[in-house]
C-alpha cells in the first residue's frame, strides 16, 4: 500500500483521491479530517500527530496558491441538556436550528456562496450552559444585527439551541466570541 502522504482520501458517500493543489484548497480543519481518515483507514501504523504535521507545512508551503476564504457557520447547544437527551437528540436540534437558519436567508449572498460550496462546508459548534444563557446570547445576537434562528424544541416549548447565518470568520458575531467550543 502505497504510504507517502501526497495522496489523502475524502470519505463524502465514497472515497476519491485529492491531488497536492486540491490538498491546499480545503480548509485546514477539512484538511486534517483528511488525515485522520486516512490515518485510521489506510495507514493506522502512521502517527495521526506525524500526519498532521506534515500536512499543514504541506498545504503552506506553496504561497502561490492561496485558499479562498469561505463563509462559515456558528451553532450553539445547550449543554445541560446532554445530560438528559440522547446523542441523536441533541445532534437533531443543530441540525434543526442549521437548516432552519439557512433557510431563513437563503437569498443571502454568504448563504449562497456557503451553499454553492457544499463540500467545503464549515460549522463552529459551542456551548452554553442553560437556557437562560442561551437566551442571554441570542439577546445579543439580535443586537448585533445577526442573522440566525433559535430553534425551540415542540410541543415541550424547549429553547435547545440556535444556529447563525454564515458569516466571514472576520465578522464573526461577538457575542460568541467568548463562547466554549461544544465538547
Amino acid at each position: 500500500r502505497h504510504r507517502s502522504l501526497d495522496f489523502f482520501f475524502f470519505l463524502n458517500w465514497d472515497l476519491f483521491t485529492l491531488n497536492e493543489t486540491e490538498m491546499r484548497g480545503l480548509l485546514m480543519g477539512e484538511l486534517l479530517t483528511v488525515v485522520a481518515l486516512r490515518s485510521v483507514l489506510y495507514s493506522p501504523q502512521i502517527t495521526l500527530r506525524s500526519s498532521m504535521s506534515r500536512v499543514a507545512k504541506s498545504a503552506t508551503s506553496d504561497s502561490s496558491e492561496s485558499v479562498v476564504e469561505l463563509p462559515r457557520q456558528w451553532i450553539v447547544l445547550r449543554k445541560d441538556l446532554a445530560e438528559t437527551w440522547p446523542t441523536g437528540s441533541m445532534v437533531a436540534q443543530a441540525c434543526h436550528a442549521s437548516i432552519a437558519a439557512i433557510w431563513e436567508s437563503q437569498n443571502d449572498e454568504l448563504t449562497q456562496l456557503y451553499m454553492k460550496e457544499i463540500a467545503r462546508m464549515h460549522k463552529v459548534v459551542l456551548e452554553v450552559k442553560d437556557d437562560v444563557e442561551l437566551n442571554t446570547v441570542a439577546e445579543k445576537l439580535k443586537s448585533e444585527g445577526i442573522i440566525f434562528s433559535l430553534w425551540i424544541e415542540q410541543p415541550e416549548n424547549i429553547p435547545t439551541c440556535l444556529a447563525t447565518k454564515p458569516y466571514y470568520k472576520k465578522n464573526a458575531p461577538s457575542a460568541l466570541k467568548r463562547l466554549r467550543l461544544c465538547s
